[in-house]
């Protein structure tokens, strides 16, 4: 297997069904950092919010790919099987169809090695054969199989295009379950509904709940005992005939795999035979079994030939190094340290006599890029992943820090402090034909994180107390708000698959982590503590986040799963702070 690091994506060409799965790189870096104006690297455990230190019946005929007739598995033999489920697990879901890899994935290969050339997939299905409602929302479940690991799946939501069948005439509301449950073996649903159109009574007829998929396609989990008594609802609904208007189910769900997230759909229908439906994501209780086979795909539908898409790429992967990287003033200075994320192996890479920051992994997971220290002045060197070998790549009067390699190597995106202001730059790899970027000196624009699969970059743009996240293409141009600022967001980091953003949010008293979707949306608080933590980082095999966070009076580093849970400080050395961590993982070892 050819010696590399992870962290790659997927650029799917949507809607061309015959080839290829044009697969990116996911930059592995996590080179985020606090203010550098606002905070001295002398003091950089002190935070403050202003600037942190801060998922019908299973048939068993198989059928050929449509899309590949005759293919075999050309790609490493180790994934016999492919499957395709629609709503549900392999004895729940409806089987769409089987398909096998084969079909070209040159950024994958370019990644692991030739022996991953022909990793990706891709599948096609007639919805006339399904009838997908517009508007509605389905699950994609993708089964693989391996001799080692069995089946192992993954499932991406789908939304049909188009305006859903619903009546807005109909009101209903779920009280329980709550956002934030974890749910355990038994869930009571606690709501009320009520057909505006009616004046003498609720006018609903039945309410009836689903799992993972709408009506016909998810698991039907029953008919909610309706007409209880809800006179709160009568009172601000002005109308005391909707008094009996409540409803209550009690769901079994012991059957669940731990750790997994659901879709719960509840309909409400009016005598009429017209319904409306809201939905409710629950995590089942417990710990998601992790795997070592990453695969990533597309779900598309195209409305102009009525075929759902499913296109991606598979990959067994075994990381054989798995280290942090991150910075500690354990000897004085702020050095470079790696260490495994077991917490064994604590090595120092730089030991210059300036301060040496934000360090940025690349994607062979062979180098390292990281600002220095000089007489005052910050400059962009990179290292081999040992620390030897280090290489000045700017030399100018300025505070250059922050750099993130792009997905494929070719540049480095940093920012720099100019005539008071921050702004993003490029250059390539090797130091030379520095770009400046961004240009809004109202605003700092820094905190770079270069785009999973193409030539874009995540950045942080704002005032204090006003930061946001947003993205550009690789010259600066069309520039966009990932999502409207609904609280302060800042130091985007994204995860394996390209899917997740991760960043340090400003809510309300403190710096917590959040993740949210490519698209700025769904976002979830997955840390929620009294103290500042941020400058977060996913590892590359999607397990796990790095990140640093206030302990007394000073930063540490912290490693915890996607999910928030086993958090454990790795670096434990007393007397000393650390911080600004970012993964580096390999295949194998030099």
């Amino acid at each position: 297997m050819k010696k590399t690091i992870i962290v790659i994506s997927v650029i799917i060409a949507l809607g061309f069904i015959t080839l290829a799965v044009l697969v990116g790189v996911l930059l592995l870096t996590e080179n985020n950092t606090a203010n550098p104006a606002e905070i001295k690297p002398q003091e950089p455990e002190t935070a403050s919010p202003a600037e942190p230190e801060t998922e019908a019946a299973h048939q068993e005929t198989k059928t050929e790919d449509p899309n590949t007739p005759g293919q075999k598995i050309l790609y490493s033999g180790e994934v016999k099987e492919l499957e395709i489920y629609l709503d549900g697990y392999r004895d729940t879901g409806i089987f769409l169809g089987q398909t096998t890899l084969g079909q070209p994935s040159l950024g994958t290969a370019s990644i692991y090695g030739e022996e991953f050339s022909d990793s990706g997939f891709s599948f096609s299905y007639d919805n006339t054969q399904l009838n997908l409602e517009p508007g509605s929302i389905h699950y994609i479940y993708l089964y693989a199989y391996t001799e080692e690991l069995g089946w192992t799946y993954k499932k991406q939501k789908l939304q049909i295009p188009g305006t859903p069948l619903t009546d807005s005439a109909i009101r209903i509301h779920l009280d329980k379950p709550t956002e934030d449950l974890l749910a355990q073996n038994t869930i009571s649903f606690l709501g009320w509904a009520a057909d505006t159109n009616s004046v003498n009574s609720p006018g609903i007829s039945n309410i009836e709940v689903y799992m993972d998929g709408p009506k016909g396609f998810g698991k039907p989990l029953g008919q909610a005992n309706y007409g209880s008594l809800r006179g709160d609802v009568a009172d601000v609904m002005g109308n005391p005939n909707y008094a009996n208007c409540g409803f209550t189910l009690d769901v079994d769900l012991g059957s669940l795999e731990p750790g997994s997230t659901h879709t719960f759909y509840i309909y409400a229908y009016s005598a009429s035979g017209n319904y409306q439906v809201i939905y409710k994501d629950i995590t089942y209780q417990g710990k998601e079994e992790e795997t070592d086979l990453i695969f990533s795909y597309n779900s598309t539908y195209m409305e102009d030939t009525e075929q759902l898409i499913v296109e991606g790429w598979i990959a067994p992967v075994d990381f054989k190094v798995q280290k942090v990287i991150f910075v500690s003033n354990i000897n004085g200075n702020e050095d470079l340290y790696s260490i495994n994320i077991d917490g064994t192996d604590l090595q120092q890479l730089t030991d210059s006599p300036g301060n040496d920051w934000y360090p940025s992994v690349s994607i062979d997971g062979k180098k390292i890029a990281y600002s220095n220290e000089q007489d005052g002045y910050w400059q962009i060197i990179t290292m081999n992943w040992d620390g030897t070998d280090k290489k000045q790549l700017t030399n100018s009067p300025e505070k250059n820090g922050d750099p993130t390699w792009s997905y494929d190597g070719k540049y480095i995106y940093f920012e720099k402090f100019i005539n008071g202001d921050w702004e993003i730059y490029r250059m390539d790899a090797d130091g030379n034909n520095v770009i400046r970027l961004t240009n809004n000196p109202q605003n700092y624009d820094w905190h770079p994180f270069a785009h999973t699969s193409e030539h874009k970059v995540l950045f942080e743009s704002g005032q204090p107390g006003s930061y946001d996240i947003y993205i550009m293409d690789l010259d600066g141009q069309n520039i966009i708000p990932l999502n409207p600022l609904e609280f302060e967001k800042r130091v985007p980091s994204v995860s394996l698959d390209g899917k997740k953003i991760i960043f340090q949010g400003f809510k309300e008293r403190n710096y917590d982590i959040f993740i949210m979707d490519s698209q700025g949306l769904n976002t979830t608080n997955i840390t929620n503590t009294p103290v500042d933590e941020g400058h977060s980082s996913i590892s590359p095999d999607n397990k796990r986040i790095a990140f640093q966070a206030m302990t007394g009076e000073q930063n540490q580093i912290y490693i915890m799963d996607i999910d928030g849970s086993n958090k454990t400080r790795l670096f434990t050395q007393e007397g000393f702070y650390s911080r600004m961590p970012a993964f580096l993982y390999q295949l194998e070892e030099d």
